[in-house]
């Protein structure tokens, strides 16, 4: 098994091949390891004697997101019946 600051020492080798505008949600640091293992999937596996491991991690996106709030507006209908069009 590896241990924390293994894991933290390859996840921050990693952080070239994130995708552009993209980082983890916490400090890359030893001490921010139980942050990795609580937020992660571990997906272990065993091929011809050897034993593997995947790590998922969610990343967070830098980029400028513009936020629109929709308001819906009621337009009557026959027979006291109303729609909203949003």
């Amino acid at each position: 098994m590896s241990t924390p600051q293994a894991v933290m020492y390859a996840l921050t080798q990693s952080t070239l091949a994130f995708a552009k505008d993209t980082t983890a949600h916490f400090p890359l640091s030893k001490g921010s390891s139980h942050f990795v293992f609580k937020i992660s999937d571990v997906h272990v596996f065993i091929n011809v004697g050897t034993s593997g491991y995947l790590t998922t991690l969610p990343l967070i996106n830098r980029g400028s997101f513009t936020v629109y709030h929709m308001i819906p507006v009621p337009m009557a209908l026959k027979n006291s019946k109303f729609s909203y069009i949003t």
